[in-house]
């Protein structure tokens, strides 16, 4: 992949020793995401999976900075968080107290003078009538599984979300759908069936 080089500092987050960073784009991206805020910064209940799923809401280091210092309990930040899909309340008090450690800061500040933190990107297949947007699957698909229709929507550059807010701009129903239901209804969240995201989906 290219020169790596080291951490000036590798202890600066005293987990990893000897941590490198690939020079390239991709590899930037996917290890600062993956390796360092699963890994490195060592956050009780942030895996491999949960940091992309944050890295993919976020888009940038700047926005999820802003979003983690910015959820306070009840806050909409806060409610932002626990909306992501696979990001539950625990995980989300669990991330918002490591950006309220000082000391914490101190060393993802070190960290960042380090390297340069590069974006999120996605690599959209098909039609983008999805790209951007955020999506909400409920109720039992009949065509899909529900991980294969987060998957397909992924593809199309959207974000998954775990519950109906403002910010939702789709809910996707399967039968017996519930509560997100009436909250897409009370909201006036577009409500698609399975077979209408299909089509718009288009792959």
């Amino acid at each position: 992949h290219g020169n790596r080089s080291p951490l000036a500092d590798p202890h600066a987050l005293g987990v990893i020793s000897g941590l490198t960073l690939d020079s390239s784009f991709d590899a930037l991206c996917r290890l600062y995401w993956r390796t360092c805020v699963a890994i490195a910064l060592g956050i009780r209940h942030i895996g491999e999976a949960t940091a992309k799923d944050l890295a993919a809401h976020a888009g940038t280091w700047a926005h999820f900075l802003e979003l983690v210092q910015s959820a306070t309990p009840q806050s909409e930040a806060f409610n932002e968080l626990i909306s992501i899909n696979g990001i539950g309340e625990t995980v989300a008090q669990s991330l918002v107290s490591s950006f309220f450690n000082p000391v914490f800061l101190a060393q993802i500040e070190a960290l960042t003078q380090h390297i340069e933190i590069a974006p999120f990107t996605r690599t959209i297949v098909g039609n983008p009538v999805f790209s951007g947007k955020t999506l909400v699957f409920t109720g039992s698909l009949q065509t899909l599984t529900r991980d294969s229709a987060k998957a397909k929507a992924e593809r199309l550059g959207a974000k998954i979300a775990s519950s109906v807010s403002k910010k939702t701009d789709y809910v996707i129903l399967g039968e017996n759908a519930g509560s997100k239901k009436t909250a897409a209804e009370a909201l006036g969240v577009r409500i698609l069936s399975e077979a209408e995201f299909i089509k718009m989906a288009g792959e």
